[in-house]
């Protein structure tokens, strides 16, 4: 925490800064004021976590430039030191949000104590804060709002971002999800806590294309101090991706630059997950920056293998033997297409990721033909592994519910797409998952809409909509069914916890 002191007297400031050198804890002084005018100068260039200020100053005195720095430094808190023990002193002093008085002389354990409380009541409206930006940003990426309908006080359109893509490879891995599950990533995010009580935000949001983002945002008109703190994070981000990976699972990391604004920043987000196929030739358990993806994109054929390694994985993974022989036919087919001599320093880092994703050793010495009957070797043993395609069609049928949600599906499509018979697959999905194939896309609409009431300017119908029903009014009658209560009324609910949390933001 970064402490400003604010005193005409030089006596009292030596004291008050000899203290606070002797505490425990992350205290730091960023400046000393003789006056209000310093004081106020001092706060807009340093903005400072709190403020030490005297009552009696010349030019401003305390209360008048606590009115004014506030205005300067919303995130400030303000601790009154004063040899006044009027009560109008100090009624004024709280009025105008002091989170407390003091009396000269200070004692050491009053100064302490005053200063762990202006500390956790920041870190707590910063917790707020936070969380009530991460809920608009992941709005605003899955496009259920835009800029322009974000709330007056947002601070979407006044902070800088950078993005991090991450995604999992690996043939045991559950794509998207493992992000969650990781020890060092969920130990990352822990440690946002202390981040965010220094105005940097760090949210997860995953993605519709696979893999997650981690986007770090501050506060542009504190970028300096700001930016320091988000290459820290990024630093450990780095080292997380790195003691993650291992020899089962792929993590890469992909960087942007820097996006002055909420616009360049869904651009930037397009563009990573338009270039994140490349990471299966790229090399694995690496962090890349977007421009040298950008760079591996321009060559020719490349971005064609990258889909075809990632949908060899995908199929190895779900046991979908019959797409899987036909990649592996694709595969032959691209390297007839293109000299295979332009990629010897490719194949190594190929080798790789079809070890990890595929658990299929193969010599990257060797050409793409002799891959070829690897590969098809490899998957045949999808058929006498003793799970083969059977057993993973509720498991593919699971998967193609959670894609295709929104849309009009059937049992009889999902049979064709997997090319058994509807009732063959009706008896074994009910038989696995305990329900119908229809009560089962409807629990996961149900889910889904609940997800998407709780973002800000939801709109029921829109919702119903995004869910493939055309009637709203079934729409509302399903959900009642399902949650006990109408959309609107679990609409008003959650309005009703965000005017709470304001109100909870606004004590602070």
């Amino acid at each position: 925490m970064r402490i400003v002191i604010a005193d005409d007297e030089s006596l009292v400031r030596i004291s008050l800064t000899s203290m606070i050198a002797e505490m425990e804890g992350t205290w730091e002084l960023a400046g000393e004021a003789t006056n209000g005018a310093e004081l106020l100068e001092l706060i807009r260039r340093e903005k400072p976590d709190i403020v030490l200020v005297d009552i009696r100053m010349p030019l401003l005195n305390g209360l008048q430039a606590m009115e004014k720095g506030s205005i300067i430094s919303p995130n400030t808190y303000w601790i009154i030191v004063s040899g006044y023990s009027d009560f109008s002193y100090v009624q004024e002093a709280l009025k105008r949000g002091a989170v407390d008085y003091l009396l000269k002389p200070v004692s050491p354990q009053d100064l302490e104590e005053a200063l762990i409380k202006s500390s956790q009541e920041k870190q707590k409206r910063q917790l707020l804060l936070g969380k009530r930006f991460e809920n608009e940003l992941v709005s605003l990426v899955h496009g259920l709002t835009d800029v322009h309908m974000l709330p007056d006080d947002s601070m979407i359109p006044h902070v800088r971002f950078q993005i991090v893509m991450i995604y999992n490879d690996g043939s045991h891995c559950d794509v998207g999800k493992m992000v969650g599950r990781s020890p060092y990533l969920d130990k990352l995010r822990r440690s946002m806590d202390a981040y965010s009580a220094s105005g940097v935000y760090g949210v997860f949001i995953l993605m519709p294309m696979g893999g997650a983002a981690f986007i770090t945002a501050w506060n542009q008109a504190d970028h300096c101090r700001s930016n320091t703190l988000v290459q820290q994070l990024l630093t450990n981000l780095k080292e997380a991706v790195n003691q993650d990976g291992n020899n089962r699972i792929a993590i890469t990391a992909i960087f942007s630059e820097e996006c002055e604004n909420c616009n360049v920043l869904l651009e930037r987000l397009d563009e990573l997950q338009a270039w994140g196929p490349l990471r299966a030739v790229n090399g694995i358990n690496c962090c890349s920056s977007a421009a040298e993806l950008a760079k591996l994109s321009s060559k020719e054929g490349l971005e064609e293998l990258a889909a075809i390694l990632l949908r060899l994985n995908q199929c190895y993974k779900e046991k979908d033997y019959m797409t899987y022989a036909k990649t592996v036919i694709d595969l032959e087919r691209w390297s007839h297409k293109h000299e295979e001599s332009c990629l010897s320093t490719l194949k190594s880092t190929i080798c790789d990721f079809i070890d990890v994703g595929l658990d299929c050793k193969l010599d990257h010495t060797q050409t793409f033909s002799l891959w070829k009957d690897g590969l098809s070797r490899h998957g045949e043993q999808l058929l006498s592994s003793g799970e083969g395609i059977g057993c993973s069609l509720v498991d593919m049928s699971i998967a193609y519910i959670e894609q295709k949600y929104m849309q009009d599906i059937s049992i009889t499509q999902v049979a064709q797409e997997l090319n058994v018979t509807p009732n063959y697959l009706s008896t074994l999905f009910r038989k696995k998952t305990g329900t119908t194939f229809i009560k089962y896309v409807t629990h996961i609409r149900m889910l889904k809409s609940k997800e998407l009431l709780a973002l800000p300017n939801a709109q029921v119908q829109k919702v119903s909509e995004q869910m493939g029903y055309l009637s709203t009014r079934h729409f509302t009658k399903l959900f009642k069914e399902h949650t006990g209560c109408y959309p609107s009324d679990y609409r008003k609910q959650l309005m009703q916890q965000e005017t709470q949390t304001k109100e909870q933001i606004k004590s602070y």
